[in-house]
Order: C-alpha cells, then sequence, then structure tokens
C-alpha cells in the first residue's frame, strides 16, 4: 500500500499534550527521586558529563549512556571468555608490565560489585518509564493536536503511517473511533499486539499503522505474544516491551526490527513526512531516514526549538512552535500543496 504521508512523534509532541504527565528526557532527569540522585555512581556520571561545562544540560539518556559504557567495560573485565579477563587472571596483567609482585587480584572482586551496583542503577532508572507515562490524557488535552491532526489527515482524505518513539498511550487515544490507522490490538477481553501485521510479506491495501518504535507502557511478553494491559511495572523488565531511553544501536528483537522495517519501506513512499518534537538523536533512525527518504520528499517539522535534519529532502518547512492547532492547521495546508488537493476552507 502506498502512503502519502507518514507521521513521526517524538516526545516533544507528548509535552505538547501535557508536559507534566509526559517529561522529556531532560525533564524525566528532573523527575527523578532522591534515591536514584544519591546514588554514587550516577552522581560521579553526572560530574563526568559535566568536567567540560557545568552549564550542559544533562538529561536521563547521557546519564544511562554512560552507566552503560561502565557495565560494558564491567562485563569486558569479569567475563572468563575475554581476553581482558584473561589478563587479569593468574596476575598477567602485572607480569605483562614488569611488576610480578603487583597483586590485581582484588581489581576483578571490585569490578564485580560495580557491575552489580551499576546494573542495579539502571533497572532503578527504567522503572521510572512506568511511573512517569502511565496516565491516559484528558480530551480536551489531545483535541487542538493529535485529534485536529488526525481529522485534518481525513479532510483531505491521504493514507497515513504513524511512527513515535514515544511510551504513552496519547496518540492510541487521539485515535479511538478514528479510522485511520490501525493500531494493531485484537481481541476483546485478552488483548494482544497482532505483530504479523508489521511482517514484510503482509498485505496492507486498506490503512496504514500505528507502529511504537520503542514499545508501549502497556505491552507485557507472555511466552511469544505481545499481550496489551495495564500500565504497571511487573516486577522484572523481561516481561515488558520495551527500549529503554539510552539504547543505542539496532534492536535484536524481531517485532522491533519489523517495527523499523516497516519505518524505512514507509519512508521510501512517503510524499510528506511530519515530524513533531523529535530530536534526531536515534542514529539508527536517523540512518533510516537517510537511506530511505525520497529525495522529492516533502518535510514538515513542528518543533519550538532549532532543528538541523540528518538527511536532505526536495523541500523543508520548520514551524518553530508548539504542536497545536494553528501548526497543525499550517501542516495540513503544506500536504495539501504537496499533495496537490484542491481544497477550501479551514479543518472544521
Amino acid at each position: 500500500m502506498d502512503n502519502d504521508i507518514v507521521i513521526f512523534a517524538g516526545a516533544g509532541a507528548s509535552k505538547a499534550v501535557s508536559p507534566e504527565k509526559y517529561p522529556t528526557t531532560v525533564e524525566f532527569f528532573s523527575s527523578l527521586p532522591e534515591e536514584i540522585k544519591g546514588n554514587k555512581f550516577f552522581d560521579f556520571v553526572e560530574k563526568f558529563i559535566s568536567r567540560d561545562s557545568e552549564h550542559e544540560v544533562i538529561d536521563i539518556e547521557k546519564i544511562l549512556w554512560h552507566l552503560q559504557e561502565l557495565r560494558r567495560f564491567c562485563d569486558e573485565v569479569t567475563d572468563q571468555g575475554t581476553i581482558v579477563n584473561w589478563f587479569f587472571q593468574e596476575n598477567r596483567m602485572a607480569k605483562a608490565n614488569g611488576k610480578e609482585h603487583q597483586n590485581l587480584g582484588g581489581v576483578i572482586t571490585n569490578i564485580k560489585n560495580m557491575k552489580g551496583s551499576v546494573s542495579s542503577l539502571i533497572d532503578q532508572i527504567n522503572q521510572q518509564v512506568y511511573r512517569l507515562y502511565s496516565d491516559e490524557p484528558k480530551s480536551d488535552e489531545i483535541e487542538h493536536n493529535w485529534v485536529r491532526l488526525f481529522d485534518g489527515v481525513s479532510y483531505i482524505n491521504r493514507s497515513c503511517e504513524v511512527f513515535t518513539t514515544n511510551y504513552d498511550l496519547v496518540i492510541e487515544q487521539a485515535l479511538s473511533g478514528r479510522d485511520i490507522v490501525d493500531i494493531g490490538w485484537r481481541g476483546s477481553i485478552n488483548r494482544y499486539l497482532d505483530t504479523d501485521l508489521w511482517l514484510p510479506s503482509h498485505d496492507r491495501q486498506s490503512k496504514g499503522l500505528l507502529t511504537k518504535l520503542h514499545g508501549s507502557i502497556n505491552w507485557s511478553k507472555v511466552a511469544e505474544r505481545i499481550d496489551i494491559g495495564d500500565t504497571g511495572y511487573k516486577g522484572s523488565h523481561d516481561r515488558h516491551v520495551i527500549i529503554y531511553p539510552g539504547f543505542k544501536g539496532q534492536p535484536r528483537e524481531e517485532y522491533f526490527r519489523n517495527f523499523h522495517a516497516h519505518l524505512e519501506s514507509s519512508l521510501a513512499q512517503a510524499k510528506v513526512v511530519l515530524f513533531i518534537g523529535f530530536a534526531f538523536r536515534d542514529e539508527y533512525i536517523n540512518e533510516i531516514m537517510r537511506r530511505s527518504l525520497k529525495p522529492d520528499s516533502a518535510v514538515c517539522v513542528i518543533d519550538p526549538n532549532k532543528i538541523d535534519l540528518p538527511f536532505n529532502v526536495g523541500d523543508e518547512l520548520h514551524l518553530q512552535s508548539s504542536f497545536n492547532a494553528s501548526s497543525v492547521d499550517r501542516f495540513i495546508d503544506y500536504a495539501k500543496r504537496f499533495l496537490g488537493v484542491d481544497m477550501l476552507g479551514p479543518l472544521r
């Protein structure tokens, strides 16, 4: 199925709905409980980030990037299959440096302890996702942004694909009762996500999909299925279907790979692409965009901040404003122009 419009939403799109309910990465950092901020490893990483400039804005992704670097270092030292670990064994490191009497045996013990502490801290931070993003939006919070946008797309009667890196249920709420894209939920009592919809071989003739590239607050893993249920933390991160803040690179799970492949194929067909509140910090997603966006695509960005796009396109419109009725109307006019839609008058 060819699609005319691709909508891609980042954290700023949900912040426009409610900054209190749906924090960005900076606000996520600010809202962390003191038991996390007071952790020694958290404090040391924060000091490391701000060592060159005390005015640098620190967000949770920067903290997690460096914590994950520490954990990878610990893995290298403590994994008996690595050459790093082998050099620490039987005092080889000291011998190689001509210091045979220097005992480094205690170093591995300290690093093992550090690995446990860092892993526990990362888990505690990730658990905050379920505290911060579980609220559903009120109808008046989505009326002048998401609802207006979907009504506008329906108004010009064009096919659409929706992608987001957000975990919250804002878009699902705005799509409720609107036959614009398929959110993939199946079942009436025991609901689940029909992941077959994202298989490359699936025949999507009718409408596009809502694709949550990093998972959702209400998805849980049950055997080989993704169940749709409550938004609370389930006691183990393995039970959730989420790519947590700070993750870099290509996801390993098949469904996440299929979601990203669907993004690539959708962008390759899109005539108009709308980015809402997306910071373009995910290099893997940026690479997908560079590979797949057509040179003659039209791109609109709604974001109050200055944005440098990591790709080149035929036409670009940056609306430096919030995601509101005015910016939505300007986007719809922009899309109409590039799609050759001859309609006059407001959306409503």
